[in-house]
């Protein structure tokens, strides 16, 4: 596991652990459903305290990032730097090398985040990561919009020994929690979580130890079953480009 470097400015909170563990573990008797097979818990979704970041006016985990030269969206991941450097950490499908990012408020108004400088994407299932610098003028909140605290970023081993719950947030569906599945050998994580076109380079963390890991940013659902999502693992990309995780 890896500490944070800290660096914060004001933005709304939401409630991720209470979600994520009370409502987990009691969502099926409040809803009158039939008990989950032992060990498993039902997935959580929730979207409509989440439409804010659709227009997040800054540079935010999960707020919705505007690709200016592919005509698209995704949704931040963590923001990271390297020395006086400052990137977002996302889903390399989201861009090429090149592009142009930008955020807006909910009044419309843009402004320019920055510019990719690295994109890996290989196919789905394979790897998926990329950096946008942000050189622009768009403000930047480096902690997520949760109470619980980012503790650090952790990587496969831990995922294994620890088998925590895990959440992502993106703009299109909001915020959602399920079990951990595993890691395959392309590092990507597959949980139980609602995720859909949009959410791609969002957030990804585990709970544990009163607070929570950067673990992996989005990177495609499965169609087949709609409660499976899948994320690159972050594991790689802070140790090939040297990168502190900020919050």
């Amino acid at each position: 596991m890896h500490r944070t470097t800290a660096t914060a400015t004001a933005a709304p909170r939401g409630r991720l652990t209470a979600a994520a563990t009370a409502l987990l573990l009691t969502l099926g008797a409040l809803l009158g459903l039939a008990p989950a097979p032992a060990g498993a818990a039902p997935v959580y979704h929730s979207s409509e305290e989440w439409a804010w970041l659709e227009h997040p006016g800054q540079v935010i985990p999960g707020g919705r990032i505007i690709n200016v030269d592919g005509d698209g969206a995704c949704s931040t991941g963590f923001l990271v730097g390297h020395g006086s450097r400052r990137f977002i950490l996302t889903a390399g499908h989201c861009g090429d090398v090149g592009d142009r990012f930008a955020v807006d408020d909910a009044r419309g108004a843009a402004a320019w985040a920055g510019q990719m400088v690295e994109s890996a994407y290989e196919r789905v299932g394979g790897v998926d990561i990329g950096l946008i610098e942000l050189t622009g003028t768009a403000p930047a909140e480096a902690t997520p919009p949760v109470e619980e605290p980012l503790l650090g970023w952790a990587g496969a081993d831990w995922l294994e020994r620890t088998r925590p719950t895990i959440c992502r947030l993106g703009y299109r569906t909001g915020l959602s929690c399920g079990d951990y599945l595993g890691v395959d050998e392309s590092g990507i994580v597959h949980y139980e979580a609602i995720t859909d076109h949009g959410d791609s380079g969002g957030m990804v963390v585990a709970l544990a130890d009163g607070g929570m890991y950067a673990i992996a940013v989005t990177s495609y659902q499965q169609p087949h079953d709609a409660t499976r999502a899948a994320a690159m693992l972050v594991e790689p990309a802070m140790a090939h480009w040297d990168l502190t995780l900020l919050s």
